[in-house]
Formats: C-alpha cells, sequence, structure tokens
C-alpha cells in the first residue's frame, strides 16, 4: 500500500468515525445556562433598624454566582460584584454599591426587590430567575442569555431622605 494512500485513509477514518465520538463523550467548557420558575430568598442574618423600602436609597455589599442546579450551595462560576459594579467610585474599594429602590435605574429588577425589606447589617442569599436578573440578553462575558443568577447581599446602609 503506498503511503499516501495509507495517511489518507487513516485521516478519514479520524474524521468521520473518532471524531464524532470524541466530540459526543467531550466536556464541554461551559455548562449550559440554567434558570429558575421564581425568586426564592433566604435571609441568613437579620439586620437592625427599619426596612428598607419603596424609595429609599440604599448601600449594599454583593457578590453573584450563576445558578448551578449541581452546586450544593446552587453556586457555579462567581459572575460578578458591588466592587465591580460601583466601578470607579470611592465605594468600590469597600465593595459599596448604592443605588435607588424603584424606580430601577441600571440596576438588575431583581436586585432591588430582593433588597426590599432588608435591615442594615442583614445578610440575603437570593436566587433570582433570568428574567428577573439579565434575561434573554445576559451580560457580556459574565451572564449567558437565559441564566439564573445567586446572589449574597449585605445592607450595610439606608439613607433616611435627608442623606440623599
Amino acid at each position: 500500500m503506498h503511503p499516501k494512500s495509507l495517511a489518507s485513509r487513516l485521516c478519514l477514518f479520524f474524521l468521520c468515525i473518532l471524531l464524532p465520538i470524541h466530540m459526543a463523550f467531550a466536556e464541554k467548557d461551559e455548562a449550559a445556562p440554567e434558570d429558575v420558575p421564581e425568586m426564592s430568598v433566604t435571609d441568613t442574618k437579620i439586620g437592625t433598624g427599619f426596612p428598607a423600602g419603596y424609595n429609599d436609597k440604599v448601600k449594599v455589599v454583593f457578590t453573584y454566582w450563576l445558578y448551578s442546579s449541581t452546586a450544593p450551595d446552587f453556586k457555579g462560576k462567581q459572575a460578578g460584584s458591588s466592587g465591580e459594579a460601583a466601578g470607579s467610585s470611592p465605594d468600590a474599594k469597600v465593595g459599596n454599591f448604592k443605588f435607588k429602590l424603584y424606580p430601577m435605574r441600571g440596576i438588575i429588577g431583581g436586585l432591588t426587590e430582593a433588597v426590599n425589606g432588608m435591615r442594615v447589617g442583614g445578610k440575603r442569599t437570593v436566587i433570582l430567575p433570568s428574567s428577573m436578573a439579565f434575561g434573554a440578553k445576559g451580560e457580556e462575558g459574565k451572564v449567558p442569555p437565559n441564566s439564573a443568577l445567586i446572589f449574597e447581599i449585605e445592607l450595610t446602609r439606608l439613607f433616611v431622605s435627608a442623606e440623599d
């Protein structure tokens, strides 16, 4: 048999037989996005003082992960934090993120709902369906479209109207 003929046959065998088998069993680098049907809130520490409510301004520290039904704590890959969201503001150094509860401007809807009712010093674990997070658009490079998220949130400050 001619060496080129053998090489051609081996190449054809690899492409037609082995490659599809390898691809079928190869692990994917990233899991498919998972979603949940509704928001879930678990208070891990109850804070003190008045609860945050409609139109209040708050400061929070948070971290969020992609939701994973196979992880023991449902936390998949970490996707972001309040320090990143605060950007270059002075609060970014301590991870505080300041925003107003309702109306939402630049904040995912689920985050404002998750903080509503919290008291200063309180901590919550919140699972958000994709519809209350980044939805069908996702967050470029961080959150795939239609992905549920899991947040750990701490309310660090509640502003009274004179402090706005």
